[in-house]
């Protein structure tokens, strides 16, 4: 807007001068365009608080997100530890079963073991009582 009266007058102005000019006295001639400026830079200042906003919000998302694949792996070596205790677990309820029935087994053949072993012991020595008595009487 600014540039095309200067260029139609021969003048060529870069950016800064152009905003010195509006800073200055020369405002009062351009009003709309000092206004248009403003609102411009306003919204230019808006987009860089919107973006940096974003940029927060994008960074927050990533921590997230990175926590909770932190959390999903976690899960699965807790899962897998508890799979693991699980098994150790069944295998020791099977041995306890099998330990259970030996000694079961064992004790079922080691009473009449300790019956027969009493019955010895008890003839033993009765025999060698009789035997001691009749010693004596002869």
């Amino acid at each position: 807007m600014l540039v095309s009266p200067f260029d139609s007058a021969g003048i060529e102005k870069d950016d800064n001068e152009i905003e010195d000019l509006l800073k200055n006295e020369h405002s009062i001639i351009y009003p709309q365009v000092t206004i248009n400026i403003q609102q411009t830079k306003q919204t230019l200042n808006d987009m860089t608080e919107r973006h940096f906003d974003i940029m927060l919000f994008e960074n927050s998302i990533q921590e997230i997100h990175d926590m909770y694949t932190c959390l999903a792996n976690i899960v699965e070596l807790e899962g897998i530890k508890v799979t693991s205790i699980n098994e150790y677990l069944s295998k020791a309820a099977a041995h306890t079963e099998k330990t259970r029935a030996i000694i079961l087994d064992a004790k079922i053949l080691h009473h009449p073991s300790r019956k027969l072993f009493r019955k010895k012991i008890v003839s033993l020595c009765s025999s060698s009582w009789r035997l001691f008595a009749s010693c004596i009487y002869y």
